[in-house]
């Protein structure tokens, strides 16, 4: 009988020997792939940004920061969410932030206590909350759209918002410094 279906299958066109894995070659990423990567690179701040129909837009002033950390200073710009209006939109309606971008929040009589959440923001976000010195002291994770508010367990000064996993591949955590004083503001 398995002669048969080997003769069949051999008829057809079908070899009929013991299955092996194919072998798989590392290969350069296909041009198309490239030229996304490419292409992001190239993109606007404000092509991140998408909003629906009949929500109108927020201006955010836009800052080159210092961050030290791993013992090198690198330099960021960041969206200041300075005012009511700035901070209560946040990253609400972004899709993303290039590399080395962020959202700083700035609060007129710090220290707060205050939590955020996701709502309205199609990707996860990582906040640092930050001392007085622009120090990290907690990390908290929200994920896309989630309503659920999350703060840290003490009073901060400044919250620093990035796609989530930024902070990771940076290597920013607890004790790294955002260079506050460096701000047009204050």
């Amino acid at each position: 009988m398995f002669l048969f279906f080997c003769a069949l299958l051999a008829f057809l066109g079908v070899a009929c020997s013991v299955w092996q894995p194919a072998q798989i070659e590392q290969a350069e990423p296909p041009p198309a792939v490239e030229e996304a990567e490419e292409a992001a690179e190239e993109r606007e701040l404000s092509d991140w940004l998408e909003l629906p129909d009949g929500v109108e837009p927020v201006e955010f002033e836009t800052q080159a920061l210092s961050l030290e950390y791993g013992g090198e200073t690198a330099e960021w710009t960041v969206l200041i969410a300075d005012t009511g209006a700035r901070r209560q939109r946040g990253l609400m309606h972004w899709t993303g932030l290039p590399e080395r971008h962020g959202m700083l929040f700035i609060f007129e009589n710090p220290p707060v206590h205050a939590s955020f959440w996701n709502n309205n923001v199609p990707i996860d976000l990582s906040v640092a909350y930050l001392d007085e010195d622009g120090r990290v002291m907690e990390i908290v994770f929200l994920d896309a759209r989630d309503q659920t508010l999350k703060g840290p367990e003490e009073p901060y000064w400044y919250a620093f918002e990035v796609p989530r996993g930024r902070f990771a591949e940076e290597g920013i955590g607890i004790g790294d410094r955002i260079a506050v004083e460096e701000l047009a503001h204050g």
